[in-house]
């Protein structure tokens, strides 16, 4: 044993003789068996900067665009919503009734217009199959006029295309990053994509179906008003004319019918109907000719914050911080390693004859292992 500046320096066996001749395990003991298995957690560092550069090498790469955009409100869902955002503020001063009218105003808007609708929306099978079966520029060539799927570009492995289908959406449910500000109403959309332009066309295509789904669901609902108002304007219509045809008839039997107190309530109650089917008439039409212009009304149902732009820096891989996380895994899994084998020694020194037993068991067990694999 020799003395360096004045502290004994022993080999790895003189550390173990030490050991046990404390004899009694402590907290002293597990933490200098622990420093002296410091071989474990450098082997734990190795196995997971190894693992780390094989991901690296064989996964690919994933560039990431991101675009923001807020639904555009009904005029009457858009009142109700500003008038709930200025009663839910109350609520944070304790008010009980500013919340539960926030939520009885919440619930009467349009469930298609919220923010939460369309988190579910980005996320459904018909619209990712969509965004899948679109077709974009094949980046795994050198001809940009050659185009292909999306399918096909993240999907070359499974032959069959509906399995194909099935897997990319689960895939882009997994991988798509969706936040939703209530109070802001705003929707933020991440797409990953293995080449950098691809990333803001995939998004922007994204943007471009939930459009597309928009309008066509306003001019479905407009349509079904418009047909159901144009058989109500035909009706309050025939309405108005008879209620008006005997109006003229009463008055034309009965032309001295003002000197009949009983024949003047009856025109009254005649001139009463006709104005009751007149105002019916007027305002039906008035909701008609409003719904005809709301079909052919193209203005995009949400209005884009942030357009996706391409990416300059890829979101995998990141040498660096993939490294530091291989660095901090393998150093705890190789330190959990060695504070297990320092604590295995420790019960072998204050138990010689269990681990005797332990370890005559273990070579059982390999030997019955090795009989079996040779039969």
């Amino acid at each position: 044993m020799t003395l360096i500046g004045g502290i004994p320096d022993r080999s790895g066996d003189e550390v173990e003789r030490a050991l046990v001749a404390v004899g009694d395990p402590s907290l002293s003991t597990w933490l200098a068996g622990t420093i002296l298995r410091w071989r474990w957690i450098a082997r734990g560092v190795a196995a997971a900067w190894a693992t780390a550069i094989v991901l690296m090498l064989v996964l690919p790469p994933a560039w990431r665009a991101s675009a923001t955009f807020s639904p555009n409100l009904s005029p009457g869902a858009g009142g109700a919503s500003r008038l709930a955002g200025a009663i839910g503020s109350l609520t944070g001063a304790g008010g009980a009734l500013g919340g539960s009218l926030t939520n009885q105003l919440a619930a009467s808007a349009d469930p298609s217009e919220s923010p939460l609708f369309y988190e579910k929306l980005l996320t459904s099978r018909e619209l990712l199959s969509r965004l899948l079966l679109s077709r974009f520029p094949d980046y795994r060539t050198d001809a940009p006029a050659d185009s292909a799927t999306l399918l096909d570009l993240r999907n070359e492995r499974t032959k069959n295309r509906r399995r194909a289908l099935e897997i990319e959406i689960k895939a882009l449910q997994d991988e798509m990053r969706i936040a939703v500000d209530q109070r802001a109403n705003l929707v933020s959309v991440s797409v990953d994509a293995e080449w950098a332009p691809l990333a803001p066309r995939v998004t922007q295509r994204l943007l471009d179906l939930v459009n597309d789904f928009n309008l066509q669901q306003r001019q479905t609902r407009g349509r079904v008003r418009r047909v159901f108002l144009a058989g109500r304007v035909d009706s309050t219509r025939a309405d108005l004319d008879r209620a008006t045809r005997v109006l003229r008839d009463f008055e034309v039997l009965n032309r001295d019918w003002t000197q009949s107190p009983t024949l003047k309530a009856r025109h009254a109650d005649l001139q009463r109907q006709q104005a009751i089917a007149e105002d019916l008439y007027v305002s039906t039409r008035r909701e008609y000719e409003q719904a005809r212009v709301a079909e052919v009304n193209d203005a995009a149902l949400i209005t884009v914050i942030d357009s996706p732009v391409q990416p300059e820096k890829k979101q995998f891989p990141r040498i660096g911080l993939t490294l530091g996380v291989a660095t901090v895994l393998g150093t705890v899994v190789g330190g959990l390693v060695a504070i297990l084998g320092a604590a295995a020694a420790d019960w072998g020194r204050a138990d010689p004859l269990a681990r005797r037993a332990v370890a005559a068991a273990l070579a059982q067990a390999r030997a019955d292992v090795r009989r079996l694999r040779r039969g």
